[in-house]
């Protein structure tokens, strides 16, 4: 098992809620696609999400969620 492995390993996860809207493209070649996302919505999600770590809290979601 990975526990015995590494001892100290621990996960963390922030994660940044917000309501809006988002378009949702494809992006990628001939052998993979993925889903992305775009919006000022989604940036604020985001911007939530990394500002977890500054504050070292798993969640911080906005007012109109």
């Amino acid at each position: 098992m990975i526990i015995e492995k590494i001892p100290m390993f621990k996960v963390e996860m922030g994660f940044g809620l917000h309501i809006g809207w988002g378009i949702e493209g494809a992006v990628g070649s001939n052998f993979k696609i993925d889903a992305t996302y775009l919006s000022p919505h989604v940036n604020l999600a985001s911007a939530l999400k990394d500002a977890t770590k500054k504050y070292e809290i798993p969640l911080l979601m906005t007012e109109d969620m």
